[in-house]
């Protein structure tokens, strides 16, 4: 593997990391991220540390004062709801815009398309590989923003990648560590949604839409307020 391709692994996973506890607010607003402490912890130099963190500076994670030290941004459960808020409303647009243009056999093929991410997403769920699972997840939801071909939507849906990830692979740990909940929700969901694009039926699909997204916040909210309690609790 090249030395490039290793040192952007290594601070996508520093910053992937440190993106998670900022969300499940193990790291306190306004935290000092000391590159030198950093790098000591990841077992790595400097600068794939800096690069991380210039990352989450980019997505909003982090603010690099006037005086040169970077701290940590947190996200409140008003942030995610209207990162949520936002998804709903780019899908749903994005949805329209594919029922408003006509049925053609392209339209065929990228259902089909669409059948075949479900199908693997069952083989990994019933496989207990809930990583793939969740790639497959961000899939299913981005081959309906590329149907629709609305380029701004794209673009926001890249921006918020990295943090759409990170909720979905928090959600993934504490589902299946804590019993909140359960991936098959998401998988009949996506069912469901299928079904409404087959049919073409706008309100039954976009139902189901609006449904699972709100299901994830719910489920976002009680996976930070179990975490927070047991970051509050000596000795848990």
């Amino acid at each position: 593997m090249p030395k490039s391709t290793i040192k952007v692994d290594l601070y996508h996973k520093i910053a992937d990391i440190l993106r998670q506890e900022i969300l499940e607010n193990k790291i306190p607003e306004g935290t000092h991220f000391n590159e030198t402490a950093l790098a000591d912890r990841f077992g790595v130099s400097r600068g794939p540390v800096r690069e991380a963190l210039r990352c989450l500076e980019r997505e909003g994670f982090a603010t690099t004062q006037p005086s040169g030290r970077t701290i940590s941004n947190n996200f409140s459960s008003s942030d995610i709801q209207y990162y949520y808020n936002m998804r709903t409303y780019i899908e749903s647009a994005a949805i329209r815009k594919i029922f408003s243009d006509p049925h053609t056999p392209e339209y065929d093929m990228w259902l089909n398309q669409l059948e075949k991410i479900l199908a693997q997403s069952k083989i990994y769920l019933d496989r207990n590989d809930e990583n793939r699972f969740v790639e497959l997840d961000s899939e299913f939801h981005l081959a309906i923003l590329t149907q629709a071909n609305i380029k701004i939507y794209l673009i926001v849906w890249e921006m918020l990648n990295n943090l759409t990830m990170s909720i979905m692979d928090i959600n993934r740990k504490h589902i299946l560590d804590k019993r909140l909940n359960n991936l098959n929700i998401t998988y009949a969901f996506h069912d469901s949604i299928l079904h409404g694009l087959r049919r073409r039926d706008l309100d039954y699909t976009l139902s189901n839409l609006q449904t699972h997204l709100t299901n994830g916040i719910v489920v976002y909210q009680e996976i930070i307020e179990t975490v927070s309690n047991i970051i509050s609790t000596p000795g848990a």
